[in-house]
Order: structure tokens, then C-alpha cells, then sequence
């Protein structure tokens, strides 16, 4: 008998010992969507909060880096971590949530065709502890373009004279169909620059053309009645982007005039501008309706 309580004593032990400390932050992540471009730049949404009950002084000279992100194949092959350094201390409050969006990808691990799966890694100073987040899974896939353009790179960039290959793609996302921009080297076939120009509406055809100064122009349908003017430079780099609203009967255009692109009719409109119903003034507390 004695035998068999030292037995369980032990093996109560074993047990406590196995029990994972209790989590002094919580951590959770987010990608946004489950599919992505190859070669897109991946951003993932972190949000941390401190449940240790005490202050945390994260990152600084010396300091560990106090996230990270770790990712792999379907095969499980891992690739190295993203880490989050932080060159100044900075104090996380006892209680305080925090979120934070990371960069989390570069070519060469996004280039591949596949599934991945990814997840954030808290270090706690105070502790040693590591936390880990929520793993997400995403796919990368490969579209061939909707359109494309070889030009000239102009004198006043970098790599003057090489022959450079504009590309439209559509993309469709559990939300709908987004437009994306990529720029090749035509010599190398090497993929200088791909990224997200937004969501595209197919009701109405698009328009994408090179001026005569070998900028590209994209004139697209965002939303009903909401119109797209994107602007980039033969180096990838977006120049400008801007947005019109169609006016009863006076729907925005693309037009050329001698090689000059310029967008007529419609209103410009400020996707980011408060609506009338935000604009209005807070109901007083006599005005809300019963029960609230």
C-alpha cells in the first residue's frame, strides 16, 4: 500500500511538472486571406497582450528580439525566422493590448508554388518564456497576366535601356477579385516588384497603357460607381493613386491628349473621408433609442 501511494505521489509530480506555465502573454495572428501572389509581400496583423500583471520591458540593446515568426512547407521544411527587433526599450503595461503588422515574407520563400503554415513567437524577459500564437495557414499560386507591356527603361533610372515587362494580374480572394501589378526584367525573366493595386470590379473593361514617358497607367472599376487611377514608374514604384466617383449620368475616363494621360468627368473622392453619418453630431443620452 505504501508502495502504491508513493507511486502516485510521483507520478502527481511528473504531472505538475508537465504543466505549462501560465501564459504571460496571449498572442494571436492574422493574415488577412488564405491566398497570395507569388512573390507578394505578406503582412501579417499581431496582437499581444500582457497578462503577467506586471510591466515588461521589451527589446532594447542587449535585449532578445521580442518577435518572431516562423514558417513552413507542406513538407515541413522550415525556413528562417523574421525577427522583430526593437533598438529602443519600450514598456508594455501590465493589462495593455497591443498589435502590430510585420513583413513577414521575401521573395525567396514566397516564390514557390504551396501551402504554408506560419506563427508569431512572443519572448517574455522577465521569464525566458517564449509564447506562440495561433498557426495560419496560406497558399501560394502563380496567374498568368491579363495584360503586359515591354518598354524601355528611361535615362533618369537606374538601369537605363534594359527592357522591362509592366504586368496586370486578377487575382480572386475569398472577398472578390483584386488587381495586382508586377514588374519583370524581360533579360533576366528575374521579378523586380509585386504587389496588391486593390480590388477590381469586371462590370466595366479596364484600362492599362504606357505614355509616352513609359509610366503606366491602370483605369479600373473599384466599386459601384467608384473609379481607380493608378500611376507607376518604369522602377516599380507607385507615383500616385487616385480615386473618382461617378455623377449621375458623368462617368470619370482615361483620356489622351498628345501622349498626356489625364482622367475627365466624375468627382475626385476620398475613400478614407468621413461619411455623412460620421460626420453627424453624438446623440445625447435623452436621444438614444430604448434600452441602451
Amino acid at each position: 500500500m505504501k508502495r502504491f501511494v508513493c507511486s502516485i505521489i510521483v507520478l502527481l509530480a511528473g504531472l505538475a511538472v508537465m504543466r505549462p506555465a501560465a501564459a504571460q502573454f496571449a498572442i494571436q495572428m492574422d493574415l488577412g486571406r488564405k491566398t497570395f501572389l507569388a512573390n507578394e509581400p505578406i503582412t501579417a496583423t499581431v496582437t499581444l497582450t500582457n497578462r503577467s500583471g506586471a510591466n515588461v520591458v521589451m527589446g532594447g540593446s542587449g535585449n532578445r528580439n521580442w518577435l518572431r515568426f516562423l514558417m513552413e512547407d507542406s513538407s515541413g521544411r522550415q525556413y528562417p525566422p523574421v525577427e522583430v527587433e526593437a533598438d529602443q526599450p519600450f514598456m508594455f503595461q501590465a493589462g495593455e493590448t497591443m498589435q502590430r503588422r510585420v513583413e513577414i515574407s521575401n521573395t525567396a520563400m514566397v516564390s514557390d508554388i504551396g501551402t504554408y503554415s506560419v506563427k508569431a513567437v512572443a519572448f517574455h524577459p522577465p521569464t525566458g518564456n517564449y509564447y506562440e500564437s495561433n498557426r495560419v495557414l496560406f497558399s501560394i499560386t502563380e496567374v498568368k497576366p491579363t495584360w503586359e507591356a515591354s518598354f524601355g527603361v528611361p535615362p533618369q533610372y537606374e538601369n537605363a535601356g534594359r527592357v522591362r515587362v509592366y504586368g496586370l494580374i486578377l487575382l480572386r480572394h475569398e472577398t472578390g477579385t483584386w488587381l495586382y501589378f508586377r514588374l519583370r526584367d524581360e533579360g533576366s525573366q528575374l521579378v523586380l516588384k509585386t504587389y496588391s493595386l486593390g480590388p477590381i470590379s469586371q462590370a466595366l473593361d479596364p484600362v492599362f497603357t504606357v505614355d509616352r514617358e513609359n509610366i503606366m497607367h491602370a483605369f479600373f472599376l473599384a466599386a459601384p460607381r467608384i473609379f481607380s487611377h493608378v500611376i507607376i514608374g518604369p522602377d516599380g514604384k507607385l507615383i500616385s493613386r487616385r480615386y473618382y466617383k461617378e455623377q449621375k449620368e458623368d462617368r470619370p475616363m482615361l483620356v489622351s491628349n498628345g501622349g498626356v494621360l489625364s482622367v475627365i468627368g466624375g468627382a475626385p473622392y476620398d475613400p478614407n473621408a468621413p461619411t455623412p453619418e460620421q460626420q453627424s453630431p453624438t446623440r445625447g443620452v435623452s436621444e438614444r433609442p430604448p434600452g441602451l
